[in-house]
């Protein structure tokens, strides 16, 4: 589990960069959201298992997916991983 960790790690770490290299001009706190480059959002029910989820994060090359049970139930962070399976 360690390993996949670190290869997660590493590849976040070249995407961070190559999306930073893109950046041509600052932003400020008072800037509206709609400003931002948002990356799509994935949705899994609340079922899902989180294998599947880790799957959806290396397939989709997202860090979190939106939970959902009907209505908006959570987020599930790559962070929540690392703290709640390690």
């Amino acid at each position: 589990m360690s390993e996949f960790l670190d290869d997660e790690h590493q590849l976040m770490d070249e995407q961070e960069f190559e999306e930073s290299k893109d950046i041509t001009e600052g932003i400020s706190i008072n800037d509206p959201i709609n400003t931002l480059a948002l990356h799509k959002m994935v949705l899994v029910e609340r079922g899902t298992t989180i294998q599947t989820v880790i799957e959806k994060f290396q397939a989709e090359k997202v860090a979190c997916v939106l939970v959902r049970d009907e209505k908006l139930y959570g987020i599930f962070t790559e962070r929540d991983v690392i703290m709640k399976l390690a």
